[in-house]
C-alpha cells in the first residue's frame, strides 16, 4: 500500500506551481497517495493528486488563526504518513500533527528572518524585532520536525548549520513547459519581458524608466502586489512604452518568451533577495532567451558564469537601458546566450533533478517511521 502524503497551505492556490504541478504531480506519478489541503471552495482531483478545500478568508488574523485550524483539522482528519507545510503560519499546525505522532516536513519557500525586513506593511521600527523573533521561533521550534526543505541552497544551508535536517529543493522549471525546441530569432519581436509578481521592490518602476530611455518595449505579465500598484504604474509618467498583458497561463507565457529578446528581473537589493534564486530567471532560461539580472554576487556568478544574460545594478535605470540595448542591437550575441541558457536548464538546472531530491527525502523519512 502505498504512503499517505498531505501537503498544505493556507495562502498558496490549488494550482500552485511549486507545491502542486511540481511537488503534488511529481510524488503521484510516483505511486504516493497525494492529498493537497489548500483554500478552494471545493475538493477535486486533478493527475492523480486529490484536492481538500478549506475556506478562502482575508485577512492576516484570520489566516493566522482559523485558517490554520481549518487546515490542521482537513490535514489531520486524512490520517497521512507524512504531512509537507509550505507556510510559515502553519508551524502551529505541524506541531501539532507532529504530536500527534505523524512525520512532518516544513518547506521554506523564502528566507523569512530577512523577508520581513522589507515588509512595507510592518512599521519600519517593528521590522526587525520582528525578523529576530521569527528566526528565534524558526531555530527552536523547527528542531521538533522531522526535516526542513529550503527553496535555494542558501535557506537549506541556514537550517543544516543549525544542526536540522534540511535539503534544498531548487524551483528549477518543467522540462518542455517553457522552452521551445527552435525558437526563430528572426520571428522576435524587439521587445524585452518580466513575468511574475510585479511590485516595487522587484524593480517595476527602474523596468519602466529602462524601457523609456532604450525604446524597446516592455510587456508584464503577472499580478500587481499590491493590487492597487497596477492604476499608478499605468497611469505613471513615462510608461507609455509598457504594455501589461494581465494573468498569463503557462502556453501564453511560452509564447512571450518565444517573441521576446530577453527577460528582465532587476530584484531591489533588499535581505531577501540577495541570496534568492528567482524561479523566473530560470524560466527565461528555459525560453532561450537571456536574462537582464541584478548585480548580486551569487546571480553574477550563474548568468555571467555561464555567460546567459548581463547583470546590472538594480538602482539604476540607466544601466539596465544600456543592456537591453546591447542585446537589442547585437541579436546573434543574445540569441547564442539564449541557447546557453536553455542547454544550462536542460541539462541541470530543471524539476527532473529536484524531484529525485523530494522523492529521496520521503523514503528515508518514511523508512525511520516506527
Amino acid at each position: 500500500m502505498s504512503a499517505r502524503i498531505c501537503h498544505m497551505s493556507s495562502v498558496h492556490p490549488p494550482n500552485d506551481i511549486r507545491i502542486f504541478r511540481k511537488q503534488c504531480r511529481s510524488l503521484a506519478a510516483n505511486h504516493f497517495d497525494v492529498h493537497f489541503v489548500v483554500p478552494q471552495d471545493n475538493n477535486d482531483e486533478e493527475d492523480g493528486v486529490k484536492r481538500w478545500g478549506i475556506p478562502t478568508r482575508t485577512g492576516r488574523i484570520r489566516r493566522m488563526t482559523r485558517s490554520v485550524y481549518d487546515a490542521f483539522k482537513k490535514a489531520a482528519d486524512l490520517n497521512a504518513d507524512l504531512y509537507h507545510f509550505h507556510d510559515p503560519e502553519l508551524l502551529p499546525a505541524g506541531f501539532a500533527l507532529k504530536a500527534r505522532g505523524a512525520r512532518v516536513i516544513f518547506d521554506s519557500h523564502e528566507d523569512l528572518p530577512r523577508q520581513i525586513l522589507s515588509k512595507s506593511w510592518i512599521h519600519p521600527l517593528l521590522r526587525r524585532p520582528l525578523a529576530w523573533s521569527s528566526e528565534l521561533a524558526e531555530n527552536l521550534g523547527l528542531r521538533a520536525l522531522d526535516a526542513v526543505v529550503g527553496a535555494t541552497p542558501h535557506i537549506a544551508q541556514r537550517f543544516s548549520d543549525l544542526g536540522l535536517d534540511a535539503v534544498a529543493i531548487n524551483n528549477y522549471p518543467l522540462l518542455g513547459e517553457l522552452d521551445v525546441l527552435e525558437t526563430d530569432w528572426a520571428s522576435k519581436k524587439r521587445q524585452i519581458c518580466f513575468v511574475g509578481g510585479i511590485s516595487t521592490i522587484r524593480g517595476i518602476y527602474e523596468m519602466i524608466e529602462a524601457s523609456e530611455i532604450s525604446g524597446v518595449p516592455l510587456k508584464l505579465g503577472g499580478p500587481f502586489l499590491p493590487a492597487t500598484l497596477q492604476n499608478e504604474v499605468i497611469n505613471s509618467p513615462g510608461s507609455t512604452n509598457t504594455e501589461y498583458l494581465g494573468f498569463l497561463d503557462r502556453p501564453a507565457i511560452a509564447h512571450l518568451l518565444s517573441k521576446s529578446i530577453a527577460g528582465v528581473v532587476v530584484f531591489s537589493a533588499q535581505p531577501n533577495h540577495i541570496s534568492a534564486q528567482p524561479n523566473k530567471l530560470f524560466e527565461y532560461l528555459a525560453g532561450g532567451i537571456p536574462v537582464i539580472a541584478s548585480h548580486f554576487p551569487l546571480w553574477r556568478e550563474l548568468v555571467e558564469g555561464e555567460e546567459v544574460g548581463i547583470c546590472v545594478d538594480p538602482a539604476n535605470p540607466s544601466e539596465i537601458a544600456k543592456a537591453v540595448e546591447y542585446l537589442a542591437g547585437n541579436l546573434d550575441v543574445a540569441e547564442a546566450m539564449g541557447h546557453r541558457g536553455q542547454t544550462l536548464v536542460r541539462e541541470r538546472c530543471n524539476w527532473n533533478t529536484e524531484e529525485r531530491t523530494l522523492i529521496a527525502l520521503y523514503e528515508r523519512i518514511l523508512a525511520c517511521k516506527s
